[in-house]
């Protein structure tokens, strides 16, 4: 009988191990689907953007969201009462932004990736180009993309930052500054002829005749976006406190210089004190050239 119950333990033991186990491949198996899909819509959306063509992308500088949003323009074409073809865009915008779910009974309320899309003409209804990022600078933006087109793209997803890998091959957190000439004075100005643009917010250079001619970033343009994504299975995150959320967050820090975001967070992996986290959580990292 001793015997029996012994192997009646171990047993126990064994399956308790592998039930824990595969519910830890299963979280991450969800998490990184999550990361997957986050990168591939990025990706296929960026991919379509106008950003050599006298226009650019706006990112945030914040330092307390360094990173984490980014808005763009991408171009498609329309007929205006069935005869005249007009210019419209499509504004695409990524941010992490706090999103409330219910899992296992209880709301949690988590940081996480959203999208959001909205559509201006270029022409025909007196917009420009410059107008609309002059209006996708404001914070908040004053235009283009309505608080109902903003959705969560993929579970979990708590942690979204872009660095920038130059003309020159080295990595920068913040990317120099879209400048051009203006038209009507020959002077190089800031973004779309010295347009305001809201505070916390930098107008991207993707091209040598956009590098900006001063500062520590002269002449320097981006030649793709380094983007990477941190993604937790939501119900790992419903068994942790608000310290332990706080926690992950400090540890996915902001990459300094010459950094990547896998890099970075890969080595704080192992200081985080809370295990359930440490086995749900997924980095993955791409890199996407500019159009």
């Amino acid at each position: 009988m001793a015997v029996m119950a012994l192997v009646l333990v171990l047993a126990l033991q064994v399956l308790t191990n592998t039930g824990a186990a595969i519910k830890t491949a299963d979280n991450q198996r969800g998490a990184g689907t999550s990361a997957r899909v986050a990168l591939d819509r990025f990706a296929s959306d960026f991919s379509t953007a106008m950003l050599t063509g006298g226009a650019s992308a706006i990112v945030s500088t914040n330092a307390n969201a360094s990173g984490s949003f980014i808005r763009f323009v991408c171009l498609s074409r329309a007929r205006d009462n069935g005869t005249e073809t007009i210019p419209r865009g499509a504004i695409i915008g990524y941010g992490i932004n706090p999103i409330t779910e219910k899992i296992g009974g209880q709301d949690v309320t988590y940081d996480a990736l959203k999208r959001g899309d909205g559509l201006a003409a270029f022409s025909g209804n007196g917009s420009s180009l410059a107008n609309i990022f002059d209006a996708l600078s404001q914070s908040p933006p004053t235009v283009v993309i309505p608080d109902a087109n903003w959705a969560p793209l993929g579970s979990g997803i708590v942690r979204f930052h872009i660095s920038y890998v130059l003309d020159d091959g080295s990595i920068v957190q913040t990317p120099p500054e879209y400048e051009m000439v203006s038209p009507q004075t020959g002077a190089r100005v800031g973004f779309l002829n010295d347009l305001s643009m809201g505070a916390g917010f930098t107008a991207v250079a993707f091209a040598p005749e956009n590098a900006p001619a001063i500062g520590t970033l002269a002449g320097r343009y981006v030649k793709s976006l380094l983007v990477g994504v941190a993604a937790v299975e939501p119900k790992a995150l419903a068994t942790a406190s608000t310290a332990q959320i706080d926690e992950i967050r400090s540890k996915l820090k902001t990459p300094g210089n010459g950094e990547t975001p896998l890099a970075v967070w890969q080595s704080n992996l192992g200081a985080l004190t809370f295990p359930p986290i440490q086995q749900s959580i997924r980095f993955y990292q791409r890199t996407i050239p500019v159009p």
